[in-house]
């Protein structure tokens, strides 16, 4: 999560949304000029903004004050309510099955358990589902019952809804800094995200996204997803 005080923003950072290449685009303008910011950093605070720590939360004998993936709620009850209201909030959004679906995948190669025959991938993503160890788009957006973003980056319109944003933060010239990444070596990538989705997977993840997928205008048919890895030659700052 990013805030910055001369371009007067927030960024919320979604897990498995592409937010990481947006943070490591804006972080400059959180931060005293010249400093420069790691890959992993602790929470940085300073009279220019914050930049949220970045790495293992697990690995953190106390939880920091600012964090990657802060919820919108978390961040509106530590800032004073004028810099609230006052600040652009935005994010980057995803397709809810394509999201958890990339959420679970990531969770097994970190695990390397990813090396599993489909029936066996297809059960241990239905315990996840019951256990679902994410937090939903709307747990991340929603402040005090009500959706907070003044703007959504859309993953599968990545290029130019970050360029909508920059202009909006008055940094249109940080557009000529980006350059396309390349998708991670997903062995299940090209396969069809409703692959991993019957009926009954279908409705039970819809219980627990249906808003955002309402809020968002994404279809509720995993068919409509696309496919595994699709979309996520995304851009990135260049380095």
């Amino acid at each position: 999560m990013l805030i910055s005080h001369s371009h007067k923003f927030i960024f919320i950072k979604s897990p498995k949304s592409g937010g990481t290449s947006v943070e490591r685009l804006l972080q400059h303008l959180c931060v005293p000029s010249g400093e420069t910011v790691p890959n992993k950093t602790p929470a940085l605070e300073t009279e220019c903004g914050v930049v949220g720590f970045r790495g293992r939360l697990g690995d953190e004998p106390v939880q920091p004050k600012w964090y990657h993936h802060q919820t919108g709620q978390e961040i509106h009850d530590q800032v004073p309510p004028d810099l609230w209201r006052g600040y652009f909030k935005f994010s980057v959004v995803r397709n809810p099955f394509s999201r958890i679906l990339s959420q679970f995948l990531f969770r097994l190669r970190v695990n390397k358990e990813d090396e599993q025959g489909f029936d066996v991938l297809l059960q241990r993503f239905d315990a996840f589902l019951d256990e679902f160890p994410v937090r939903t788009q709307e747990t991340m957006f929603k402040v005090n019952g009500a959706w907070c973003l003044d703007f959504a980056i859309r993953f599968e319109d990545f290029a130019s809804d970050v360029d909508t944003a920059l202009s909006r933060i008055g940094a249109p010239a940080l557009s000529a800094e980006l350059a396309h990444l390349k998708p991670g070596n997903d062995r299940l990538a090209g396969s069809p995200v409703a692959d991993f989705f019957n009926t009954a997977r279908t409705r039970k993840f819809l219980d627990l996204e249906r808003s955002a997928f309402e809020q968002f205008r994404y279809s509720t048919d995993p068919a409509d997803a696309g496919l595994i890895g699709q979309n996520s030659s995304m851009i990135g700052a260049a380095q």
